[in-house]
């Protein structure tokens, strides 16, 4: 019963993304309301699964970003709390949500605590690296930005194979973009 309640709420989620798109908004309402509903049911059959949690989080953060409510925000933070009291991990989907409610709620630095906290427990996770080089770019951290593709890049040594050569030319091609942005200078940059 829960595999069908998830499906009959992404149903719903499709729904309120054409409702939103078309500026109906009670249409929008009526299918985030539906959406929640379903996904506190799902919550309801099985309590100690996090997806329905993390399913719910994202709709109130969809939701705050259309609003601008705060409450929306709180409710994405409340069940973001609650995947982590139910799973004994912090998944990546987790971890940028909590950063993007973070970086709304005004506090960026948590957000960027969240993505090097990560990489303590797990150093060589480059998609890691890009995210929280992404972040540190978005909120004006250039050299922070810089400092984190290099240490990739050094951590990563010399490229030996097609995927590890693809890597490097696209953290290159970021530092490049820095660079032609006027945002680095270039011999500081390639040091």
């Amino acid at each position: 019963p829960i595999q069908q309640v998830l499906v009959q709420t992404m149903m719903y989620e499709q729904m309120a993304l054409q409702a939103q798109s078309s500026a109906d908004l009670n249409r929008f309402k009526e299918m985030n309301d539906l959406v929640d509903k379903g996904l506190d049911e799902a919550i309801q059959l099985d309590p100690r699964n996090p997806i329905p949690y993390l399913r719910r989080a994202r709709a109130s953060f969809k939701r705050y970003i259309t609003t601008r409510s705060l409450s929306d925000l709180e409710s994405a933070q409340k069940f973001l709390d609650k995947v982590e009291e139910v799973s004994d991990q912090m998944t990546d989907p987790v971890r940028d949500l909590k950063a993007q409610i973070h970086i709304e709620a005004g506090e960026q630095q948590r957000a960027v605590s969240l993505y090097i906290n990560a990489l303590e427990l797990n150093p060589s996770r480059g998609g890691l690296r890009r995210r929280l080089a992404t972040l540190y770019r978005s909120i004006g951290d250039i050299e922070g930005s810089v400092k984190i593709i290099k240490s990739w890049l050094d951590l990563q040594g010399e490229p030996r194979t097609p995927v590890e050569m693809g890597q490097a030319a696209e953290w290159y091609m970021l530092i490049g973009d820095l660079c032609y942005q006027g945002a680095v200078d270039m011999p500081r940059a390639i040091r």
